[in-house]
């Protein structure tokens, strides 16, 4: 009876199951498991525009762990869900852009990493395909950025840590200091608020200096230019011109009208030269025509 049972179950019940060599289909070529005529257990299906998916499939669609190569370029491998992405998966694009994280349905959900061609790697948050928050930016140099990103590149108000010690808290543009920014020179000691474009000063800002000293005026391509107030570690203030690998000479120091008529105090035309860098200035050493205040 347990015998006649059995052989029931087998034949009437449990799905016939059938190792195809190849089926051809509207969509590609097909070889592997079958059951109740359906794609099902393991298979490949090579399509006709030169895409191949090798994998589980259940019901006809991939469902299980798989991957499915582009004829184009780029795989995706993972587990999938009714022919979509659902779970642990790797995307890599035509381009070599590579991303491990969930997937939720075919879109991007959850915590991802994404490594780009160039060596820049980041990793951040997605929810229904889209990026949300904040992400943890690593150039190929080494820096290191906290903050929006669109794209693929860092932009918009973040944090960038760079690998020799600088650190840059501001707008970014296409990866570089854009618009307002508060830059830390580590090797200098200096620290620079102002304007920045395409990671240059440009525009109206003020260099401080580890001696307390600073230079507040327009800057025109990374370097200081133009008009512009020096004030030293003593709060002493002189406004002028900025020479550029030349003397200049600054507009005069002019005395204030309370002043008492005494020739103890001078004031006088100074004169700035620019060195190839900005350290290297020396607004110490006064020099010009002295003019008595009397």
């Amino acid at each position: 009876m347990l015998r006649v049972l059995l052989i029931f179950l087998f034949v009437f019940v449990m799905p016939e199951e059938v190792l195809a060599k190849e089926i051809k289909t509207p969509d590609g070529v097909y070889s592997g498991s079958i059951r109740n005529n359906r794609f099902n257990g393991k298979g490949v299906m090579a399509f006709y525009n030169g895409d191949v998916y090798e994998g589980i499939w259940r019901n006809g669609r991939p469902h299980g762990f798989g991957k499915y190569t582009r004829s184009q370029g780029g795989y995706s491998e993972g587990l999938w869900k009714k022919s979509k992405l659902h779970g642990l998966a790797i995307k890599v694009t035509p381009s070599g852009k590579r991303t491990e994280g969930d997937w939720s349905n075919g879109n991007q959900h959850g915590p991802a990493a994404v490594f780009l061609p160039n060596g820049d790697q980041y990793q951040g948050i997605w929810e229904r395909g889209r990026l949300i928050g904040d992400v943890s930016y690593v150039f190929a140099n080494g820096d290191l950025y906290h903050g929006p990103l669109e794209n693929d590149i860092p932009s918009g108000s973040g944090n960038l840590a760079k690998s020799d010690g600088d650190q840059y808290i501001g707008s970014m543009l296409n990866g570089k200091p854009d618009g307002y920014g508060e830059y830390k020179d580590f090797q200098t000691k200096t620290e620079f608020k102002g304007i920045f474009k395409a990671g240059e000063k440009h525009g109206p800002g003020v260099l401080l200096r580890a001696d307390d000293s600073k230079w507040e005026g327009i800057w025109d391509g990374d370097r200081a230019a133009g008009v512009g107030t020096h004030t030293d570690s003593n709060g002493e203030t002189y406004s002028g011109l900025y020479g550029e690998l030349k003397p200049e000479v600054t507009s005069k120091i002019v005395p204030s009208k309370n002043v008492t008529l005494s020739c103890r105090e001078h004031a006088f035309d100074l004169v700035v030269i620019k060195d190839s860098a900005w350290n290297e200035l020396n607004f110490s050493k006064k020099s010009g025509t002295s003019y008595c205040l009397e």
